[in-house]
């Protein structure tokens, strides 16, 4: 059996496939696999800031995977989860496994070191075209300046070394192990020795977006063979996690503007705890809220957090407009 795989084409998107193709097959030693590039329409507007990408329609990094799965023109797509919008039960397209999730954190990246005092964060400018990154550094760093920048991993780590609007930028730390550019122990590697003038730094207070560091294999929702094959390489954990963290997401109004980070993790064998923040004006202070719950209700969690988030919000008008249990 030849299972035909749908890609974008930047490297880290090559990676990701890699890595699901390799545990397939080491699972699946009667499968081929032939991978086809496909151009998502995110990657050919790199002209305009994520921010406004937002305000376009879904799916702009999925939306010709989906078309392509939907033609038969291939029969997975790989996606990073947290690009993949939240699709209705009855879509003709499900998700089909999810791998084991990477490191989920974020990190900073500079050329010119930060400042050492909270106050003297002045116009430092930090590279990041996420709305909840520039929420978070604004609040963990009062006056630092975040700039809008695009490209992939390799692109945007260039810009850094040759471009003087940023002097540093913030990265998933995911994305920078999976293309082996730094090692388990957050090191360079000999792969990324032209970046290694770069000091790196993790940011372990940032909570990172819902289903950050996950990859997930979409499929036909009707492909009942295929979905068996794939349960061997999906991580039942990661995907218990990401549903309460995608949950909340969806509750909160899903592809709105407004920055949102969550993570939920196992606390015990049998529980999970799911830690989030709202930005409702976009810019801090942030809402805060966490939930405790059975490993077996995940959705149980996302509902708790999202009343609660509209019960600590200032202006309760932002979170009832967009609050739908």
């Amino acid at each position: 059996m030849t299972l035909r795989v749908g890609t974008r084409s930047s490297h880290l998107a090559l990676a990701q496939t890699k890595l699901f193709v390799d545990s397939l097959l080491s699972t699946n030693r009667n499968l081929s696999v032939e991978t086809l590039i496909i151009h998502s329409q995110g990657d050919r507007l790199l002209h305009l800031p994520l921010a406004e990408l937002s305000k376009l329609e879904k799916g702009l990094f999925t939306r010709e995977l989906e078309l392509a799965l939907l033609s038969k023109k291939i029969d997975v797509a790989i996606h990073s989860l947290k690009d993949l919008p939240i699709s209705n039960s009855d879509s003709p397209l499900t998700i089909g496994a999810i791998l084991p999730r990477e490191d989920t954190r974020d990190i900073l990246i500079w050329k010119s070191p930060p400042p050492v005092q909270a106050g003297d964060w002045k116009n430092y400018r930090i590279g990041t075209s996420s709305p909840r990154r520039s929420a978070q550094l604004l609040e963990m760093f009062p006056g630092s300046n975040p700039v809008p920048i695009r490209g992939n991993v390799t692109t945007r780590l260039q810009k850094l070394l040759s471009d003087s609007t940023y002097d540093a930028i913030l990265l998933a730390v995911a994305g920078l192990k999976r293309l082996n550019y730094i090692s388990p122990t957050l090191e360079w590697t000999e792969l990324a020795r032209g970046f290694s003038s770069l000091q790196l730094m993790v940011i372990d207070s940032f909570l990172p977006a819902p289903a950050q560091g996950a990859i997930a294999a979409q499929i036909r929702s009707n492909d009942s063979n295929l979905l068996q094959i794939l349960q061997s390489v999906h991580c039942q954990k990661t995907a218990v996690c990401v549903q309460a963290e995608r949950a909340l997401l969806q509750l909160l109004g899903g592809g709105c503007a407004q920055p949102i980070a969550a993570l939920a993790e196992f606390v015990t064998s049998e529980e999970i705890l799911l830690r989030a923040a709202f930005y409702p004006t976009s810019h801090p202070p942030a809402i805060h809220a966490q939930a405790r719950v059975p490993a077996t209700t995940p959705l149980l969690a996302s509902e708790i957090v999202a009343q609660k988030f509209q019960q600590l919000s200032s202006d309760s008008r932002t979170i009832s407009c967009v609050y739908k249990l």
